[in-house]
């Protein structure tokens, strides 16, 4: 995400700023216009959504 100022996570949250990244994926603070205030979205690593799939299907 290179321009975060105008991006926008799933169609309606505006990407203000990356706020981290860890073990798990990105963190970013946004602006839901819709409730009219300043949220965190967190984007999971392929990884985590990889591994959360298979243990999902496996019945864990």
């Amino acid at each position: 995400m290179a321009d975060t100022s105008s991006e926008l996570i799933g169609g309606r949250y505006r990407v203000l700023a990356n706020l981290g990244k860890g073990a798990m994926g990105l963190v970013f603070m946004a602006h839901d216009p819709v409730l009219d205030r300043e949220v965190a979205i967190r984007q999971m690593t392929a990884e985590v959504v990889a591994r959360a799939r298979t243990t999902t299907a496996s019945g864990r």
